[in-house]
């Protein structure tokens, strides 16, 4: 993991990126606490340009991150950072409905394997151009 950033420069990095993760939410999705009615149907109080918007936002950030940060502590920092700010909105909204907080779950999972997916590359491809094109990067392992 020579090109990585450690230790306190590290923990920094990590808050950065978490600090980061939740201003993606808020910005997306954290000003939307209004649960939409519609002929008695009850509809999730976002609409599809906001969920389409904050992925491609959180991808973005996965994708710079991987220049500081292996991919492992990428998807993880970004999925547990986005999943509270979520579970936090959805305990703000009014009348708590339960599907918002039950929609913690696949939240989770989403969130994982996408920004998993991208610090993949993305540590495939800051390897490969900080270090030599042969040099191998491994997801979620580190260089070797």
């Amino acid at each position: 993991m020579g090109h990585y950033v450690q230790g306190r420069r590290k923990a920094g990095a990590v808050v950065v990126l978490t600090v980061v993760t939740v201003a993606c939410w808020a910005a997306w999705l954290g000003w939307d606490l209004d649960a939409g009615v519609d002929a008695d149907r009850l509809l999730g109080p976002y609409g599809w340009w906001q969920v389409v918007g904050c992925g491609l936002c959180l991808l973005v950030v996965a994708g710079a991150a991987g220049r500081w940060l292996p991919s492992a502590e990428i998807a993880w920092t970004v999925t547990f950072a986005f999943t509270l700010a979520f579970a936090t909105g959805a305990l703000l909204l009014p009348g708590r409905q339960p599907g918002m907080a039950l929609g913690t779950i696949p939240v989770f999972f989403a969130t994982f394997a996408g920004t998993a997916a991208v610090a993949c590359a993305a540590e495939v491809f800051w390897t490969r151009h900080l270090h030599s094109p042969d040099d191998p990067a491994t997801c979620f392992k580190g260089r070797r």
